[in-house]
């Protein structure tokens, strides 16, 4: 779980992955009045019997495991960077690094993607005790530039820079254009049968 650093909508939150070791894996986000409801087991057993409520759909990644690290506030929106593992119960396992930017007002709603940052591709991060290893562990925007902190199988801690130019944040929102769907004014096309 990883707090956003503001409130939201005047409310602490929190975005964690659910159901890590029952895939898929969801990205959810928490909202909560005071502090003292992070560590409230009854809050979390309401919150959970409505999980569907809560969740970031984000339709590209059935059947894995995400983790991600804290949001980061951008003039855009939320940057979530998150690491996924596509075939973690059936190996090889393949881990990536990407990031999503959520709504500012309302961090459930994806208003942009950017597919694959990173992928393990060098020989020390493809074999070892647990291959293809690739995480994120935390994340700052500087200036113009999106440092990644992250871990990669032998080596503990490195560093990915990105571009973040406010053109490179806007293309966040053309590679995930929503399309917008409008009733037909003839709807319902088809009436039940009464009789």
């Amino acid at each position: 779980m990883s707090l956003f650093p503001e409130k939201v909508g005047g409310k602490y939150a929190a975005v964690l992955s659910v159901n890590t070791d029952i895939p898929p894996t969801k990205i959810a986000v928490a909202y909560f009045d005071r502090e003292e409801q992070m560590w409230e087991p009854s809050y979390w057993d309401g919150w959970y019997s409505l999980l569907d409520d809560h969740i970031i759909h984000y339709k590209g990644h059935q059947k894995t495991k995400l983790k991600q690290c804290p949001p980061i506030k951008t003039e855009y929106g939320w940057l979530l960077i998150y690491s996924y593992i596509q075939n973690y119960f059936s190996p090889p396992a393949v881990f990536g690094i990407e990031a999503v930017l959520l709504d500012i007002n309302n961090p459930q709603r994806i208003i942009g993607a950017l597919i694959s940052i990173t992928r393990t591709a060098e020989e020390y991060e493809k074999y070892g005790k647990v291959p293809n290893i690739v995480f994120p562990t935390g994340a700052m925007v500087k200036d113009d530039t999106l440092y990644i902190y992250y871990g990669r199988q032998i080596r503990p801690v490195l560093l990915l820079c990105v571009n973040l130019k406010p053109s490179c944040l806007k293309c966040f929102e053309a590679r995930i254009r929503q399309v917008r769907l409008t009733r037909f004014s003839g709807n319902p096309i088809i009436k039940p049968d009464r009789n």
